[in-house]
Order: C-alpha cells, then sequence, then structure tokens
C-alpha cells in the first residue's frame, strides 16, 4: 500500500510538473490564428463575408513577446488578407514577470506594417494607460493606425457606411453611466472596447462588439475562471462569441500575458471574423 501510494504521489507531481511547463513554456508561444463566422442580424446584407482581423492584448515586453513576435503576428494577419484590422488594446507591459521592456515606437512601427484596405482601427487598453496613453496613441498614430477615443471612423464600402466607435482607454469599470458615443445613422456599427464590461449597456442596433482585456481567463479551469478574469461579471464574457438579448459581442483571448507568463486552455490567439448578414441567411 505504501509503494502504491508512494507511486501516486510521484505520477501526480510528475504530471502537475508537465502541465506546469506546458502552461509558461510551450502554450503562450503558439498563437492560434481563430477563423470564427459571425451572423448577424444588424449587418447589411451587402457586406456579407466581409473579413475582420482582431489582434488584442500584445503585451509587448512579456517574456514571450519580442519584437520579433509581433512581426510574426503582423506577418501572419497580413498573409489572410483581411478586409479591416481591428487592435484592442495593451500593446506593452514592462511590469510582468520577466518582463524587459520594448519601446512602443517600435511596436506601433511593427503593427504599422498591417494591411488592409478597409484600414487600420485601435483603441487603447488599461495597460497603456498605465505606461502612457497619450504616447502610445501618439506612436500608433504616427504608424498611420487611427486610435479611436470615444470618436468614429467612418468606412464606405459596397455602397455601405460603416461606423466604427471606440471606446476612450480601457477600464475595469467602464462607463457605468453617461451616454457612450455611438452614432445612429450608419448602415452597421462596430462598437471597440478594451473591456468587455461595458457590453450590456450596448445599444441593439449596434451590430458587434469586440474587445480583448480577459485573455480568455489566462488559467481558464473551473474552479478559477471566475475569479481571475479581470472583469467584473466573473466570467461571463471572457471569450468568444457571446450573444445575449440579439446583441452580439466577440472577446478575443489577445496573444501576450499579463502578471504571469502563464496560458493553460487560453491558448493566444488572432482572431479572423467572417461577417455574415442574418438576412442574407
Amino acid at each position: 500500500m505504501a509503494l502504491g501510494l508512494t507511486i501516486a504521489i510521484a505520477i501526480a507531481l510528475a504530471a502537475g510538473i508537465g502541465v506546469g511547463v506546458y502552461a509558461v513554456a510551450f502554450r503562450p508561444r503558439r498563437i492560434l490564428l481563430r477563423r470564427e463566422t459571425l451572423e448577424l442580424p444588424h449587418w447589411p446584407p451587402a457586406l456579407d463575408g466581409l473579413e475582420v482581423a482582431v489582434v488584442a492584448d500584445l503585451h509587448a515586453g512579456a517574456l514571450h513577446i519580442t519584437e520579433e513576435k509581433v512581426r510574426e503576428v503582423v506577418d501572419r494577419v497580413n498573409a489572410r488578407e483581411p478586409d479591416l484590422a481591428l487592435l484592442l488594446g495593451d500593446y506593452i507591459d514592462p511590469s510582468a514577470l520577466l518582463a524587459r521592456e520594448i519601446p512602443p515606437v517600435r511596436v506601433a512601427s511593427a503593427l504599422g506594417n498591417l494591411r488592409a484596405p478597409l484600414g487600420l482601427l485601435a483603441v487603447i487598453g488599461n495597460h497603456d494607460r498605465r505606461f502612457g496613453g497619450d504616447r502610445i496613441a501618439a506612436v500608433l498614430e504616427e504608424a498611420g493606425i487611427r486610435v479611436l477615443r470615444d470618436d468614429t471612423a467612418t468606412i464606405e464600402t459596397r455602397g455601405c457606411r460603416v461606423a466604427v466607435t471606440g471606446l476612450r482607454e480601457g477600464e475595469r469599470k467602464p462607463r457605468r453611466t453617461g451616454a457612450l458615443p455611438i452614432p445612429q445613422e450608419a448602415d452597421a456599427t462596430v462598437f471597440l472596447s478594451h473591456v468587455p464590461d461595458v457590453f450590456p449597456r450596448i445599444p441593439g442596433h449596434v451590430a458587434l462588439t469586440v474587445s480583448g482585456h480577459t485573455h480568455g481567463s489566462q488559467i481558464d479551469l473551473p474552479l478559477l475562471r471566475r475569479w481571475i478574469t479581470p472583469s467584473r461579471y466573473g466570467a461571463r464574457y471572457r471569450a468568444g462569441h457571446i450573444v445575449e438579448e440579439a446583441r452580439h459581442l466577440y472577446v478575443c483571448r489577445g496573444i501576450g500575458t499579463s502578471h504571469l507568463p502563464v496560458r493553460l486552455n487560453a491558448p493566444p490567439e488572432i482572431a479572423l471574423l467572417t461577417l455574415r448578414s442574418a438576412a442574407a441567411g
């Protein structure tokens, strides 16, 4: 019995060490290209099939996210030839465990090489705000990326006007009160917010809300996700396509890591969204 218990403990320890090595050394380095088709009730038939690339939460400077890795992300997005590219904040992170500082201008310069005919649109994240939001926004703009901070970019394509509105810097509890800067007159509206917690306040005419911030809980285990997801709603908006009361949200798991260089059951991802019109379907 004692020998059997010893063997069982040894197996458990070995398994735990193996999972830890996988979560630290392997999983954060392997970025998935996650393709999703979203059927949206407020998306015009003329825009059916439009493709949107989503890059969130780079956390450049964290253990696994070097300048070379940022360039790899750009190359992989460009290989898919999306119509539009959306960048959702937290571009740098010099504060994470084992991080090293990468100048924001280098990250912005790499991201400026993204190619999308309808444009490169961005919002600022909470880490960017913490480490100099205005400076991050400035270098992104200089690299040819439009940063939306409570304003709207209007895209004209296929005979339609698409309004893409971006919320100002991401916060843990964004905009509990007051009006959101969302236009009414466009043929389709997309809303960008680094933090998904604003989603319950999004009006019904918005076709799609796109967010990051949560990292898919980063360590996505049933007993942990509710407590470690950085949202006042727990794991409700941790990742993926979420529909509530006919309103649609996509939360990208992002690329980097926050605080600890660990990912488990929450693989880093670039999201490529194909937007379909429910009416066309």
